[in-house]
């Protein structure tokens, strides 16, 4: 399905489900590590894309959880990917979908975009 576009998510929609988390959604920061010293959204996991486009969404959950020290999220729970200017979150949500995810977003905005409105 190349048409195939994730969900998009707004600042605004995004905010209050980082005050409130759900154990529906997980929000997933495809940076590399270093990157994170600039911040980071909060309740948000670190998945680099080097490691997303190295299978990590197919890792099944006990090799996930021991590679990345998060649990790894359900096929059909709601995963919001974000980087830093919305390049690398396209495409870790289209290695999310063909490794069986159901329920991709994608911040678009990304890191750039949450840092200037918090």
């Amino acid at each position: 399905d190349e048409d195939w576009e994730p969900k998009q998510i707004t600042y605004d929609a995004l905010k209050p489900k980082t005050l409130a988390p759900s154990p529906d959604t997980v929000i997933v920061d495809v940076r590399e590590p270093a990157e994170l010293l600039e911040g980071h959204i909060p309740t948000a996991h670190n998945l680099p894309l080097t490691h997303v486009l190295a299978g990590g969404f197919a890792l099944d959950a006990p090799a996930f959880e021991a590679q990345f020290g998060w649990a790894k999220p359900r096929k059909d729970q709601e995963v919001i990917i974000y980087c830093k200017k919305g390049k690398r979150s396209s495409i870790a949500a289209d290695s999310a979908k063909k490794a069986g995810y159901t329920n991709i977003v994608e911040y678009r905005g990304s890191w750039l975009d949450w840092a200037t409105r918090e």
